[in-house]
């Protein structure tokens, strides 16, 4: 078993920069992003919500996200008087 090393602050900044935009960046999500950083053999303690939030405040991955339209009114339920007719 090894032990994983515990990053400060700008360190882990610097880690979680070069994972989501370094050379093999890919803009991976926040949960992938804190899994990689893990196996990697890296830790702080608030690495996931770390993770997640840079994730959010990227750009790039705003612009290219897919967008889910909302609907414009609140959904009702129907009710059917004969379901099975």
């Amino acid at each position: 078993m090894s032990y994983l090393r515990c990053l400060g602050p700008t360190e882990s900044r610097e880690a979680i920069q070069e994972i989501h935009e370094g050379i093999c960046g890919h803009h991976p999500g926040g949960r992938a992003m804190a899994h990689k950083l893990i196996r990697l053999g890296y830790y702080w303690p608030t690495l996931l919500r770390d993770s997640i939030s840079f994730t959010r405040q990227c750009k790039s991955c705003q612009f290219n996200a897919p967008n889910v339209p909302k609907p414009s009114q609140p959904l009702e339920t129907m009710v059917n008087p004969c379901p099975f007719a």
